[in-house]
């Protein structure tokens, strides 16, 4: 196998990697973001608003807005 070969197989599969990569780590980073928001408030339902304000219902029904 000579070089140029080597490196295009080589760098196709890193390219691959990282997409690869990129598209379901940021999948799993944004579930565990919203799992801990979830967790830390005790959310049954999170809702954003237009305006950017972070509204929670707790499992009882209270709502909270968050700064």
């Amino acid at each position: 196998m000579d070089g140029y070969l080597h490196t295009i197989i080589a760098t196709g599969l890193m390219f691959a990697s990282y997409y690869a990569g990129n598209f379901f780590g940021h999948r799993k980073g944004e579930m565990y973001v919203w799992d801990i928001i979830g967790n830390i408030f005790n959310a049954a339902k999170i809702e954003i608003t237009e305006n950017g304000e972070l509204i929670i219902t707790d499992m009882n029904g209270n709502e909270k807005k968050v700064k």
